[in-house]
């Protein structure tokens, strides 16, 4: 096909040379050939490359996520608080995507699997699998693997749900998650005080912080980390619990902690 097409695309010079008159015409009708040759061969081309295990998991996934909320649409909400998810939501995107992460961090999941399924509609995480209102904001360090993560996130709100409600209803705003992820200038806003970030720990709904630790307590060298936790101890809310920190054994204040992580957050 390749060669057919620079063949067809050679006729028009031959034409030039043998009816000066139809030039045109022979010209317009070889490239086009030409162009329609080059469009198939490629189509045949992708059709015949194999799928790869991620690509089938987002295909699933979106399908999924297209069964929970089929017109994500009409669930657009404004940046901030009524972005959140539920921790059932965070734990299955990790089991969908388990083999696939392994030990990546969010840099890799808002890359390879957010930006995907959100691609046809072009709004955030939340907003394609049903939004929420922020329970809890979650501050992070990007580079803490994303199964650590998720783990945490799961023993936090087994630790703070309240009978009989279930677990995996309690909601997170997640920047990766509750962030258009097409639209991040918007969502930073023109300074701090209209952040996402700063609308959904500020809102009247959330009640306190979650801080995802791993094991070198990484989130407390990082200054927007910083930032979130002294925007947590200027709040003062009848509700507001103020800083919870999380772990994959549990919430640290609830003595789900070996000594370690203590000894390190001192060193912080």
């Amino acid at each position: 096909l390749m060669v057919l097409s620079a063949l067809l695309a050679l006729l028009p010079f031959l034409a030039l040379i043998s009816s000066p008159e139809g030039a045109k015409w022979v010209y317009f009708l070889s490239s086009m050939i030409a162009v329609l040759l080059a469009i198939g061969f490629h189509l045949v081309v992708a059709s015949l490359r194999p799928i790869t295990p991620t690509q089938r998991k987002l295909r699933r996934h979106m399908r999924n996520m297209a069964r929970s909320n089929p017109q994500p649409e009409l669930t657009r909400r404004k940046k901030g608080p009524e972005r959140a998810v539920r921790a059932g939501h965070v734990e299955d995107l990790a089991t969908t995507f388990q083999e696939c992460l392994r030990h990546r961090d969010m840099y890799y999941v808002a890359t390879n699997i957010i930006k995907p399924v959100t691609k046809a509609h072009r709004l955030s995480y939340a907003e394609c699998v049903g939004p929420q209102t922020v329970s809890w904001f979650v501050s992070h360090y990007w580079g803490t693997s994303f199964s650590h993560f998720a783990a945490s996130i799961q023993k936090h709100s087994q630790a703070v749900v309240q009978p009989p409600n279930s677990a995996q209803d309690v909601s997170y705003w997640i920047c990766s998650f509750s962030n258009n992820q097409w639209q991040l200038e918007e969502e930073l806003g023109s300074g701090w005080e209209q952040s996402s970030f700063f609308m959904a720990l500020a809102s009247k709904d959330c009640v306190g912080t979650a801080m995802v630790l791993d094991d070198e307590a990484l989130p407390l060298t990082r200054a927007w980390c910083l930032f979130e936790v002294l925007q947590t101890m200027i709040i003062r809310r009848e509700n507001f619990r103020g800083l919870y920190l999380c772990t994959t054994t549990g919430v640290l204040q609830k003595g789900k902690s070996g000594v370690d992580l203590p000894m390190r957050i001192a060193e912080r």
